[in-house]
């Protein structure tokens, strides 16, 4: 069922690509951005602003998940939600966590 959804590939790829150069370090295999560090940080804030960039409504939990809200054209219809997280394993892929909260954002 085609629900008038559309990804702009290019900038998802782009997305995806400036979130995985935060832990790339100079010799290692992947990208660590292991959570509450500064690496984490530095993607979360990058996620911020992209959603400020695009006028979206912001909101932070007690634990620092963070939410978007984008409207949309049914105020009756049920919301959308999707996500994962920007945190990764040691020495991750360029995809660990960033395809999911990106992929629903881009």
């Amino acid at each position: 069922m085609n629900m008038g959804l559309r990804i702009n590939s290019e900038r998802l790829k782009r997305s995806i690509e400036e979130t995985g150069r935060i832990g790339k370090k100079a010799g290692a295999r992947g990208i660590t951005r292991l959570a509450l560090t500064e690496e984490d940080r530095q993607a979360r804030d990058l996620l911020v602003r992209w959603f400020e960039k695009d006028g979206l409504e912001i909101r932070l939990d007690p634990i620092g998940n963070i939410f978007c809200i984008r409207p949309g054209t049914d105020a009756d219809a049920l919301p959308v939600v999707a996500g994962s997280h920007l945190d990764t394993v040691r020495e991750a892929g360029i995809f660990d966590g960033a395809v999911g909260v990106l992929g629903a954002s881009k």
